[in-house]
């Protein structure tokens, strides 16, 4: 045989149709799709859970900001025992790591003043063993105002500022 003849005999040959991915790219699609929109549902549940859990936290310092307010009106606490509830209250009350007169939290940067102020006098009265300065009232409304300022939305803050 020559090569012609071997080529003409092996011309009926016909390959395998390829593969069909039809199939295969549609559930591909459609467990992409699933997998978005069972990430979308757990992160609409993870922020309900944290703005629960936020709220819990945020009414539970102003309650702890009122129990302060009056301990120290009636003179159950020091001024510097205060202080180091209020600084705390405070901190953990607008979620920050560490309380600094020169760090105004952003939400409060209009206020960044009265925030450096009180931070200052919470500051000096902690860390000094003989005090002669006393906790001022209004620093209990500055606390109490900068509180509720987290639990607000963020277009009515203007009209809150303390001056």
């Amino acid at each position: 045989m020559n090569n012609a003849e071997l080529l003409n005999s092996i011309a009926d040959i016909e390959l395998p149709a390829p593969p069909n991915w039809q199939p295969a790219i549609l559930i591909g699609i459609i467990i992409f799709i699933l997998l978005f929109l069972m990430l979308l549902i757990l992160q609409q549940r993870s922020k309900l859970i944290k703005n629960k859990i936020y709220k819990h936290h945020q009414h539970s310092a102003l309650e702890q900001l009122e129990k302060i307010q009056q301990h120290w009106k009636i003179k159950s606490i020091n001024n510097r025992e205060t202080a180091y509830q209020l600084a705390a209250v405070l901190r953990l009350g607008l979620k920050l790591e560490q309380l600094q007169a020169n760090a105004c939290p952003n939400i409060l940067i209009a206020q960044r003043t009265t925030w450096h102020d009180t931070v200052t006098q919470l500051n000096k009265l902690r860390y000094q063993s003989h005090q002669k300065d006393e906790i001022e009232s209004h620093t209990f409304a500055h606390i109490q105002h900068w509180l509720s300022l987290m639990d607000q939305p963020n277009e009515h803050l203007d009209e809150q500022i303390i001056k």
